[in-house]
């Protein structure tokens, strides 16, 4: 795909007003090859992620173009990030010498809303299953969980690399019916499993905005997740959901919501009401008002 970018762009794009890249591991590098304005849409500073998820040399290799590379193709072309997170780690590692415009990924609120809790305390995690998401080190907290709630199911929603290993560790675990892997859902699926869970998991190392958690509050759904990059923004700590340091607080914070039924409501409903300063249409709106400042050459606005 990257190396057919600049066919592509030949063929179809040369005439465009503002060129959109986005990174997401790697960028497209259009500085090389398009002298028209632009902007890079970063979703989150991977660096040391590369390194754990690939195997080398591709480690090295796309670790290499994020850390070097693109500091020096890149450092005149304005910034737009998804979170606070992120915004401040590309100004730290001085990826751009312009502004870096925040721009909040949105939810689609006519996709996502609340719905009828399941009978059963039930966790929710969504997204990848790989290892930076720390699916292996849920499980482990999980079934500690359990010891205090035993009715309680975790189900575990997409797919990965670290699949297997995460079903076999359940079944090592004792959570072969307390831990349901539903693989790939569709979106009437993922929204059935986000307005019925009592309460939704994000133990990932680090993410760019954690755009699964606001999708869960807008299914009146509160989270529990790591206190890192990209998730610290998506939460307010103790009112939309709750931030954590360590593995035992994870469990701790899990445990309470489940067996807590009025401070998981007021927490429910705050997540609700916080999701919606979130939609696509106020995205959209942000990120063409920042493209026609591209546009115009107001690159330092």
């Amino acid at each position: 795909m990257y190396a057919a970018a600049p066919f592509a762009y030949f063929r179809h794009m040369r005439d465009c007003d503002v060129l959109l890249d986005a990174e997401n591991g790697v960028p497209f590098f259009t500085p090389l090859f398009s002298r028209r304005p632009k902007a890079l849409l970063m979703f989150h500073v991977h660096r040391d992620v590369l390194l754990r998820e690939l195997p080398p040399p591709i480690s090295w290799f796309t670790w290499a173009l994020e850390v070097w590379c693109m500091p020096l193709a890149y450092r005149r072309v304005p910034f737009v990030a998804i979170s606070e997170s992120t915004r401040d780690d590309i100004t730290k590692h001085r990826y751009t010498r312009l502004p870096v415009t925040l721009v909040h990924s949105g939810v689609d609120h006519t996709l996502l809303y609340p719905g009828t809790k399941s009978p059963e305390p039930s966790v929710v995690y969504l997204g990848r299953v790989v290892r930076y998401k720390r699916i292996r080190e849920l499980l482990r907290i999980f079934a500690k969980v359990r010891e205090s709630v035993p009715a309680a199911k975790l189900y575990i929603a997409g797919t990965g690399g670290d699949a297997e290993p995460c079903r076999a560790l359940a079944r090592d675990l004792g959570l072969a019916d307390g831990a349901v892997f539903t693989g790939f859902v569709d979106e009437n699926e993922k929204r059935r499993l986000l307005s019925s869970a009592w309460v939704f998991a994000q133990p990932s190392r680090v993410e760019g905005w954690g755009i699964s958690v606001i999708e869960a509050a807008a299914c009146r759904t509160a989270a529990v997740a790591m206190r890192v990059p990209g998730l610290r923004d998506a939460i307010i700590d103790g009112q939309t959901g709750r931030l954590v340091q360590n593995w035992d607080e994870f469990g701790s914070a899990l445990t309470y919501i489940l067996t807590d039924e009025a401070y998981r409501g007021r927490l429910s409903e705050h997540a609700l009401d916080y999701s919606q300063s979130f939609s696509w249409e106020k995205s959209a709106e942000q990120l063409l008002t920042r493209l026609k400042e591209i546009h115009a050459g107001r690159l330092g606005s």
